[in-house]
């Protein structure tokens, strides 16, 4: 390297505007970013193979809460008791998409969907979650500069 390039480069460190100005010119041709469209992608890409692919893989036991029931009642599934039970067991029957994870039709792979979707709906939150931070803090951010002027 020459000397008065080093020169250079050691007086604007010395000076902590110019160190930051030296920085950021420096990775103005950068290209190592990733974009977030290829990070949305290979989160879609996961949500399939884990929520599509694992999911066929799901323990047919049953779960801790439907343990715990069937302990206690001796039996798998409550018997619904009373008008108010009947009523809101035969509302969910019609608009239920997945009943225990599988089609109305019984024609399988319902465990695939419900995991995709799952894995899709979960990535939608936490997306929304995200931009919802991002655009507080934008927003407190041009609330305190205008404070400043």
């Amino acid at each position: 390297m020459r000397p008065e390039i080093l020169t250079d480069v050691l007086e604007r460190l010395e000076k902590p505007a110019e160190r930051i100005r030296y920085i950021e010119e420096s990775d103005k041709g950068r290209s190592d970013s990733v974009s977030a469209k290829k990070v949305i992608l290979l989160f879609a890409v996961l949500a399939i193979l884990v929520g599509g692919g694992l999911s066929l893989y799901a323990s047919a036991n049953p779960d801790g809460l439907e343990w715990s029931v069937e302990k206690t009642a001796g039996m798998a599934e409550l018997k619904e008791q009373g008008s108010v039970q009947k009523t809101l067991g035969a509302i969910q029957q019609k608009i239920s998409i997945l009943p225990d994870y599988d089609f109305k039709d019984g024609r399988g792979k319902g465990t695939s969907f419900a995991g995709v979707a799952g894995a899709g709906i979960t990535c939608l939150l936490i997306g929304a979650a995200g931009w919802g931070i991002s655009r507080a803090k934008r927003t407190k951010n041009t609330g305190k500069e205008k404070a400043r002027k």
